[in-house]
């Protein structure tokens, strides 16, 4: 009986991955009782699957003639067949016949009625219908358990279990797995683990080097992660660079944290190509059955919803799936579906808050800020969208609009006021940076509104700089060229060198709100005394931002910061009221 079961799962596996990678589109669920198969064209498809097979394969239809294999002629005299029920001894027949009206096919043990003499085998028979669902014929296949079909089985229930680059189980054969323990754990009241492991900074290198680079890459990590492993430990290759892992029979909750550990330590030490070393790491979810779901999909997106939430903190590490986890990345979609339409209906707005000269007590430009119109009762900070759509490529599409307005805000202004010696200031994700397409939109998004490239200053975080890469310090490159200025946000909070500031020839660093807070209590004073100096050392502006109250901007104007940006100046204004906050 195992090889019988063993022989189902083959084909069950292999048919199935056929269908998916749409080679035998004609026989879905070919092999699982109760749903016989009805292909929309010809039968050429599963006579080549088989026709080499050493498993016996015939197909029988009413009005051609039988189509065997050279399998099927070792077992039987062809010129025997009569129907399909002549291949089984009179006793079998009338059991055969029953199941096939009731059930509409076959699966199980039978006695063929061979040229050998009578054989006990496992028979499959299934019937395939047109389009009209008028009957083709039937489709038999028998497994003998001769040496040379067992040995057959096996090298194909491996191919169809298991991913060629890395030697690993499969997706398929990994939900039958998980579906096993699944059941076995609510049987014997007992839990297991579902590891979701995600390879940290992996398309860099798929990127930089190639995929044959990426391939060799996949082979080792999953080479360091089966040293890490029990061999209990059921690890398969979800896809790309994902992986699933089945955790069974563990003591405590505290040895899962353990593994963990050790997977993302394993990963994290460098893979070295060419003499160069490449950091990788992994971010792990995890999820809990029964506890955290009972069906393998829930399971599944449990665990992925908790190392997405690993890989937003920052990679390299592990988070446990909570409810709490499940809200977050409900309404992290939610967000991302109401970003989507409010480019469609436009509802983005800009806002534009002062940034002041103390010397000299006049406005010397203004920093767009983005908002979202949306219902009361679901308002969403800048805080919680923006980083939504930088995940996405919405940003990119964002980053389009912002700008475009701010032109067209800018020349509006000019046209009204007659003023023209500030600058607007423009975020800008790496995102937008790396986009082919963004220097030439740029470019002349400036020449359609007439816009000298000196009035718009970039501004870019320590973090987006080190997400740019080269393709990214390239756009900057040019955009400098252009005459356009470049601004470090957030300055102290990331981990830009003096090389990139001279480098990439910014003009301007904005020392982050969170130095400012409490700088009245001496806290961080240290750190935006040495942003200042650094700032004057290298030539640049500097400007404080966050700045809400008096004894605030009397400490900074005594550290040497002229430049500042708050609420105790203003908040952020319309652009209606640019022009007479410009005229005051």
């Amino acid at each position: 009986m195992p090889q019988i079961k063993k022989f189902f799962e083959i084909i069950i596996f292999f048919v199935s991955i056929l269908y998916n990678s749409k080679k035998l589109i004609h026989a879905q669920r070919l092999y699982v009782p109760m749903q016989p198969a009805k292909p929309k064209g010809s039968l050429a498809s599963l006579f080549a699957l088989f026709q080499e097979s050493l498993i016996p394969f015939l197909f029988l239809s009413a009005n051609n003639p039988p189509r065997f294999n050279t399998a099927f002629e070792e077992l039987f005299d062809p010129s025997d067949i009569i129907d399909l029920y002549s291949l089984f001894l009179p006793r079998e027949r009338k059991r055969i016949r029953h199941i096939l009206q009731k059930e509409g096919a076959f699966h199980a043990q039978a006695t063929l009625r061979t040229s050998q003499g009578p054989i006990l085998a496992y028979v499959d028979i299934t019937p395939f219908f047109d389009s009209r669902h008028r009957l083709l014929g039937h489709a038999l296949l028998f497994q003998t358990h001769t040496p040379k079909e067992t040995a057959f089985s096996k090298k194909l229930f491996f191919e169809a279990t298991h991913d060629r680059l890395t030697g690993l189980p499969n997706r398929f054969y990994f939900l039958r797995k998980l579906e096993e323990a699944i059941r076995r754990a609510q049987r014997n009241g007992t839990e297991g683990a579902l590891f979701f492991i995600d390879l940290d900074n992996f398309k860099n290198v798929n990127d930089t080097l190639g995929h044959e680079a990426g391939d060799r890459l996949l082979q080792e990590a999953v080479r360091r992660l089966k040293k890490v492993l029990r061999s209990s430990d059921f690890l398969a290759r979800f896809g790309g660079d994902e992986f699933l892992l089945l955790v069974e029979s563990y003591k405590t909750r505290k040895s899962l944290m353990y593994l963990a550990k050790r997977i993302i330590k394993t990963l994290q030490t460098p893979f070295i190509f060419h003499g160069v070393a490449y950091p990788i790491g992994a971010s792990i979810g995890i999820a809990i059955f029964p506890k955290d779901g009972t069906a393998t999909e829930t399971l599944i997106k449990n665990a992925d919803s908790a190392m997405y939430l690993a890989k937003q903190e920052g990679k390299h590490g592990f988070r446990y799936y909570t409810d709490a986890i499940d809200q977050a990345i409900k309404r992290h979609y939610r967000i991302e579906q109401i970003l989507s339409e409010a480019l469609k209906e436009g509802n983005f707005y800009l806002l534009f808050q002062p940034q002041i000269d103390i010397l000299g007590g006049k406005v010397i430009g203004f920093e767009a800020l983005l908002r979202l119109k949306t219902p009361l009762h679901d308002a969403i900070s800048p805080a919680e969208f923006i980083p939504v759509a930088e995940e996405s490529t919405l940003i990119v599409q964002i980053g389009r609009w912002v700008f475009e307005t701010s032109c067209r805000r800018l020349r509006e202004w000019k046209q009204e006021t007659g003023l023209d010696d500030f600058v607007l200031s423009i975020n800008l994700s790496h995102k937008q940076i790396i986009d082919k397409s963004w220097f030439a939109f740029t470019q002349s998004t400036l020449q359609r509104y007439e816009i000298p490239p000196r009035r718009i200053e970039f501004e870019l975080t320590e973090k987006s700089l080190l997400k740019a890469g080269k393709e990214g310090m390239e756009n900057l490159k040019k955009i400098t060229e252009l005459g356009c200025r470049i601004t470090i946000d957030d300055f102290g909070t990331g981990y830009s060198s003096l090389s990139d500031l001279k480098k990439y020839a910014f003009k301007k660093l904005k020392i982050d709100r969170s130095f400012i807070e409490d700088i009245e209590n001496g806290v961080n004073n240290h750190i935006v005394k040495a942003s200042l100096a650094l700032a004057s050392a290298m030539g640049l502006e500097a400007l404080a931002k966050g700045v809400e109250r008096g004894e605030q901007k009397r400490i900074l104007e005594e550290m040497g910061c002229d430049k500042m940006q708050g609420y105790l100046f203003a908040k952020p204004v319309t652009h209606r009221e640019v022009p007479g906050f410009l005229r005051s």
